[in-house]
């Protein structure tokens, strides 16, 4: 990646825009000086965010990390998948967003989202020993964190998880 200059450009700094200044780069990084031989380009007075980080996204396609790249999403925090072994390997892509996942969720035994969505029954928590299963799973995995469906997820509160559990 070679050393570019950004020429007015307005920066976003986390509480208000500056008025119009260079911004440099180097290897993909934010440097206070230019380096040698670097490239310089005219923003003409447009505005420049950090990158932005979707918290909630449903990713199952290289497609669907480019289109988040494409509206200036850099990191993409995926909430479960019923197809994990399409989603975990689109993680550290370069040329993608940063996508980090939690695989499949909880969820209990018969609920909306098994049903309806396209998870595995293998995945249903039932218990305390099924809790502890589905944790060694994930961690098998490797995924970034684990996703947990505590609210109700049938007609009023059923399937929800037993107390035990929860």
């Amino acid at each position: 990646m070679e050393p570019v200059t950004i020429e007015n450009a307005r920066v976003f700094d986390g509480t208000g825009l500056t008025p119009p200044r260079p911004v440099h780069l180097d290897r993909g990084l934010i440097v206070a000086t230019p380096a040698r031989g670097s490239r310089t380009v005219d923003a003409g007075g447009g505005v420049l965010l950090p990158g932005l980080i979707d918290t909630h996204v449903h990713v199952e396609t290289r497609m669907a990390l480019e289109a988040c790249v494409h509206w200036g999403v850099t990191t993409a925090l995926d909430m479960a998948t019923p197809r994990p072994r399409e989603t975990l390997p689109l993680r550290h892509r370069d040329g993608l967003a940063d996508l980090f996942s939690a695989g499949y969720p909880a969820l209990p035994p018969g609920s909306g989202p098994i049903t309806a969505m396209g998870y595995p029954d293998h995945i249903a928590v039932s218990g305390p020993e099924a809790a502890e299963a589905f944790v060694a799973s994930r961690v098998r995995d490797e995924v970034d964190y684990l996703k947990i469906f505590v609210e109700p997820t049938g007609p009023s509160g059923a399937n929800a998880f037993s107390p035990e559990i929860t």
